[in-house]
């Protein structure tokens, strides 16, 4: 017997064991869906956000302004309306996803993990809807007791800018959980 023979019966290569696959927990980062709305609502934040560390400087304005008007030649772009849509929209995802990451914490046994992207979609939506509602409420209380339209217009852009900053300390908060 030659030396090649004997080489050709034992395993050139040891096959490992293995082990069985473990089950993966279904959360916001394992769900496509939740990442691609992430990564759809920071595109829309890269691509209004030109412009816009201005408009975001102004937050304190907007938040404590009680004057009609700044200057004589301020105006509001479309690219302003963008940003402050796409800082909301990251309002309604961050409260959406820390709605469902304390839901799935504090009530495990309502099993929301088994559905992760319908459930951060209808907790989105339904924050939206009470912005909207709150928004509604701005409406009415300007148009019952504001003397001018302007006022109402300074409190809604007043609660836009508190609503953007909440979506902004938010999303820090959101990654970390």
């Amino acid at each position: 017997m030659n030396s090649f023979q004997a080489h050709s019966t034992t395993p050139v290569i040891a096959l490992p064991e293995g082990r069985d696959a473990l089950p993966i927990t279904p959360t916001p980062i394992n769900d496509t869906g939740v990442m691609a709305l992430l990564l759809l609502l920071f595109f829309a934040l890269a691509i209004s956000f030109k412009n816009g560390y201005k408009y975001v400087a102004d937050f304190s304005h907007h938040l404590f302004s009680v004057r009609k008007r700044q200057n004589a030649f301020e105006n509001h772009t479309m690219s302003e309306t963008l940003l402050m849509i796409a800082l909301l929209a990251n309002t309604c995802l961050m409260a959406g996803l820390s709605l469902y990451l304390g839901i799935s914490h504090w009530y495990p046994h309502l099993d929301v993990s088994s559905h992760v992207f319908a459930t951060v979609g209808g907790l989105s939506a339904l924050f939206l809807l009470f912005y909207i509602l709150q928004v509604g409420a701005f409406h009415l209380i300007g148009y019952v007791f504001a003397q001018e339209p302007e006022y109402t217009h300074l409190w809604l852009n007043g609660f836009n800018a508190s609503q953007a900053i909440l979506g902004l300390l938010l999303l820090p908060l959101v990654f970390i959980s």
